[in-house]
């Protein structure tokens, strides 16, 4: 003879069942996200210049990061502002702003000046 209470379906049970299949279906895709996320990460480290991977290594707080990138795309392109604002993506005006922040404007400028008119010998 069979049980009744085991062959009838419990709507408590049956909710909770459910609920667990749902969970999991969410972990499930919470992670798969997390994974994808995490390669997009990697490869973007990977596709930075060595000095940005070394900084991120570092653990540079991103103000620090950010003020030596700016350094180092000014130095490349002789310190015109608006040749590196433009190869940074960001305005003039930002630039000078940003190094105004970091009390860089003068030295930027007595850079640019250094390479304009170069010292006679």
């Amino acid at each position: 003879m069979s049980n009744p209470i085991v062959e009838a379906s419990n709507p408590v049970v049956d909710a909770l069942d459910l609920a667990e299949r749902r969970a999991d279906r969410l972990i499930a895709r919470a992670v798969r996200i997390f994974h994808s996320e995490l390669e997009a990460v990697r490869k973007a480290t990977r596709e930075l210049p060595p000095p940005a991977r070394q900084w991120i290594e570092d653990g540079l707080p991103l103000d620090e990061m950010a003020r030596r990138y700016v350094l180092e795309t000014l130095s490349r392109h002789d310190w015109v502002q608006s040749d590196a604002a433009e190869i940074l993506g960001i305005s003039r005006y930002r630039l000078c702003r940003m190094l105004q922040r970091w009390g860089l404007s003068d030295e930027v400028a007595l850079r640019r000046r250094a390479i304009e008119s170069p010292q006679s010998d």
